[in-house]
């Protein structure tokens, strides 16, 4: 039967290849019967239908497979016409009727069904004028009664495979049709999910964001404003410090949009990197940031750990995720650290970022990866981050969960792959 083909043509294309095979075989076999029973036969009818498969098979190699099938169909009637007028009807050469029936519904099926309907009602005629008439175009093959009982087996053989055949590949190919349905079905469904996530998260992003935007704005226009009334250097200076956060704020929410956006548009770039050496300029990166000064670094990653990945987008996601230990460590403990680790397992890379900060309440702990979600009442951040790592690892093949407890510190547990 076959499988494979991507087109109904293609597989109809295919089904005229074989029957074009049969034609041969049986002519073949068809001229050593006729020569080991002793029947006399014209060459040039044996010829005819060898070149009548040479010209089809000719038509379907170049791409003529709509000129192929009528001319097929049309010389095929009239070659078994000729063929059955000129032996009794004890041989069953009138059976081939039923194979080019069955092989017309076959090749044209329900949507062109004005032709299938053409050529079956064209070999129902021929049938009944074979059955009806006494003409004859080719000398009489006379045949005794155990000769024609040899081919008349032979003709309902042929008959038989070739609509069985037919039948079978009418059937594959409206299986394959409602399982190709199914399939658009299911990655249409995905899509419209998939799509239903982007406008929800779009809303949600153009709402957030807008406000985000405009709240420092707002804040340095009310600082603006007081700095220009006050007389006091002192409380001038603490005005412009807090115009400064406020502009590091906006900075770092502008750094996540574009981040995301870079995320969500720019393919995938693969190279080599040392997981030590990028962490450590990650965290040397962020070593500016309010409060990185009092946390010690443990490290647990071996010197000659390297990882095939998109290393612009593996910095995204340590940085934020370094970046939240900072500014989510717990003022009030003695000792603040963070633990880097990471290790090889099978064709994985385990990352873990472990800190004993102030901790995620249990109950939140399933939304910290939605977009613009803040954990924390007294949190400064856009709420973006940690869903822009989620992203950005799908786009990498890897997965992110946590483990956390309130007050006693968070562990970041990321899995990617050791070359994507």
């Amino acid at each position: 039967m076959g499988s494979g083909y991507k087109t109904l043509s293609q597989r109809r294309s295919v089904l005229m290849k074989r029957i074009n095979l049969l034609v041969v075989v049986a002519t073949v076999a068809y001229a050593f019967l006729d020569k080991y029973l002793g029947i006399i036969v014209a060459p040039y009818v044996y010829v005819g239908f060898l070149l009548f498969a040479a010209i089809n098979g000719l038509l379907i190699r170049y791409g003529y497979v709509e000129v192929a099938k009528v001319f097929g169909l049309l010389l095929f009637n009239i070659m078994i016409f000729i063929i059955a007028t000129s032996e009794p009807f004890s041989t069953g050469m009138y059976l081939q009727y039923v194979t080019a029936g069955s092989v017309a519904l076959a090749l044209y099926g329900y949507e062109q069904w004005k032709g299938a309907l053409f050529f079956v009602l064209l070999s129902l005629i021929l049938n009944v004028i074979v059955f009806t008439s006494e003409v004859s175009f080719i000398p009489w093959r006379e045949v005794d009664t155990q000769q024609a009982n040899v081919f008349f087996i032979l003709n309902t053989l042929i008959a038989a495979v070739v609509s069985v055949y037919a039948f079978m590949f009418y059937s594959k190919t409206n299986y394959e049709s409602e399982l190709a349905l199914k399939a658009n079905e299911k990655l249409i469904k995905a899509q419209n999910e998939e799509l239903l996530k982007t406008n929800t998260e779009l809303d949600r992003f153009v709402y957030s964001a807008s406000h985000d935007l405009r709240s420092p704005l707002s804040t340095l226009t009310g600082l603006i404003n007081l700095s220009k009334l006050e007389t006091d250097d002192a409380e001038k200076s603490k005005y412009l410090d807090l115009m400064n956060e406020r502009i590091r704020a906006m900075d770092t929410f502008i750094s996540e949009i574009i981040d995301y956006s870079r995320n969500s548009r720019v393919a995938v770039k693969k190279e080599s990197v040392n997981a030590k050496i990028l962490l450590e300029s990650i965290a040397d990166d962020l070593r500016y940031h309010a409060g990185k000064g009092r946390i010690a670094i443990h490290w647990e990653i071996p010197e000659d750990l390297a990882i095939i990945t998109d290393v612009s987008r593996l910095k995204i996601v340590f940085s934020n995720l370094i970046s939240n230990v900072i500014k989510y460590h717990d003022p009030d403990k003695e000792i603040s650290w963070i633990k880097l680790k990471a290790e090889a397992v099978s064709q994985q890379v385990l990352f873990t970022v472990e800190d004993n900060g102030i901790g995620i309440n249990k109950e939140l702990k399933g939304n910290i990866f939605d977009m613009f979600y803040r954990a924390h009442e007294h949190s400064t951040g856009s709420g973006l981050g940690l869903y822009i790592v989620k992203e950005t690892l799908a786009k990498l093949n890897g997965m992110i969960k946590v483990e956390s407890s309130e007050g006693e510190g968070s562990r970041f547990l990321v899995t990617l792959p050791s070359a994507l």
